[in-house]
């Protein structure tokens, strides 16, 4: 019998309270697939630790890392290292900013997809809808159909007509206290 729970918590030791001894205890193997290598090596000190088998997986840059640690018979993770990141991943900037770098590059993210990026592909469908619609159903992957709900949402729910509709969504989608008196 398999049981899978797949966990999206950030992991280490400011996380001991979720991922306590009982949790690690009951676990027969662990598979993660980490963006850092500080959640890496903790978990894998964690499997050491509790004796637990590991199938480490993930990714660095353009690339990936896969490792099956088998207590007593495989080297574990920790016993080699990899080259220190120089940029943090864009899953730990998007769910789990920590420090001042990761805030700022999610911002430029958000920045960039609501005022520089949806904006260029809802002019790219208005100058060609036909065309730019082929171009999505030939694509027919996952972020063509965010960008495309991306650029529906834009001319339907978020339309502006003129420059102060304009400064009115961008007072309403971004101050808290606008939204809860419009």
């Amino acid at each position: 019998r398999l049981n899978i729970d797949a966990l999206q918590n950030r992991v280490g030791p400011e996380t001991e309270n979720v991922f306590d001894d009982n949790f690690w205890e009951n676990l027969t193997v662990v598979v993660n697939a980490l963006d850092n290598v500080t959640a890496r090596l903790y978990v894998d000190s964690r499997c050491v630790y509790f004796q637990k088998p590991l199938l480490e997986s993930g990714t660095l840059g353009a690339k990936c890392n896969t490792q099956m640690v088998i207590p007593h018979l495989t080297e574990n993770y920790g016993a080699s290292r990899d080259p220190p990141e120089k940029q943090a991943p864009m899953c730990t900037v998007h769910s789990f900013p920590h420090n001042i770098d990761h805030c700022l590059t999610w911002a430029r993210s958000e920045f960039e997809g609501l005022l520089e990026k949806t904006p260029a592909e809802v002019n790219a469908y208005l100058s060609n809808p036909a065309e730019y619609m082929n171009a999505m159903r030939t694509a027919g992957d996952a972020q063509a159909r965010d960008t495309l709900g991306r650029v529906l949402e834009c001319l339907e729910k978020e339309k502006c007509n003129s420059f102060q509709d304009c400064i009115t969504w961008a007072r309403l989608r971004y101050s808290p206290l606008a939204q809860t008196f419009h």
